[in-house]
């Protein structure tokens, strides 16, 4: 749901985006400033006696980095339910029991209806739980970060000359050429013609590779569309070129 919102979003925007596999430890949430710990590899798998040693012995026990919270300009926006946040998972564990309860004041209804009993036995069994993991392994959750990521979306500005010429023309929406126009118009405001939107032009660059031009179309129509690769490869090419590729050197006539 939270990916189709996204989607929905960057096309009212008149962004182009798409959903990833984003499923990492750490580098997501250290690209995002999170806080981040490290800790020694042995210790973080919760390898034995053994098994640590013989990590130790052979250097295959680097500090794997977690994170452990997002902080913006002094406000903590999101804090798992554990040390370093909470003094104890004692103190985590009553935290999220106090939680639970103090949210059914803001939703009587349903407060009415589904409302825990959370009796004292079953927070002492939690606590006595949540203990002994962290004591054991140092961390909490144990064998996962307190934050992960499985999916991430991407969104970024397209560039409408490249649909243009390689699809027709109701592929993009008029929110989409909205952004496009803005983007150029802010590109020609600066005056970097080296950071300008025609560096990454991919059917201006065909048109200095004329001989190469069908096996482009060919990556083109099976993988490329708005991907990462098409920039890498389009930049490759400019560089190749030496020199900004001719205006409308694409033949238009054929599209997808």
């Amino acid at each position: 749901m939270m990916l189709q919102n996204l989607g929905l979003m960057a096309g009212a925007l008149g962004l182009g985006g798409f959903p990833n596999f984003a499923n990492h430890e750490f580098a997501w949430f250290e690209s995002l400033g999170f806080e981040m710990k490290k800790m020694p590899a042995n210790k973080y798998v919760g390898a034995g006696r053994l098994p640590s040693l013989m990590m130790r012995l052979f250097n295959r026990n680097p500090d794997i980095p977690y994170p452990t919270g997002l902080v913006r300009d002094g406000n903590v926006l999101l804090k798992p339910f554990c040390p370093p946040n909470y003094s104890s998972m004692a103190e985590a564990v009553r935290a999220v029991v106090k939680a639970k309860t103090e949210a059914y004041k803001y939703f009587p209804v349903q407060a009415n209806l589904v409302k825990p009993d959370i009796s004292e036995k079953a927070i002492q069994a939690a606590i006595a739980y949540c203990e002994y993991l962290w004591n054991r392994y140092g961390r909490f959750p144990v064998y996962m970060p307190p934050y992960r990521t499985v999916l991430g979306f991407q969104a970024c500005h397209l560039d409408a000359d490249f649909y243009d010429a390689f699809y027709k023309p109701e592929a993009l929406s008029e929110a989409v050429r909205r952004d496009f126009d803005a983007q150029e118009a802010r590109v020609a405001y600066a005056g970097d013609e080296a950071t300008s939107l025609k560096f990454f032009r991919f059917r201006r660059i065909v048109g200095v590779w004329k001989p190469i031009t069908p096996m482009l179309r060919s990556i083109n129509q099976r993988l490329l569309t708005s991907s990462p690769a098409h920039y890498l490869l389009t930049a490759e090419l400019w560089k190749s070129a030496g020199k900004l590729p001719r205006k409308n050197a694409w033949n238009t006539k054929k599209r997808i």
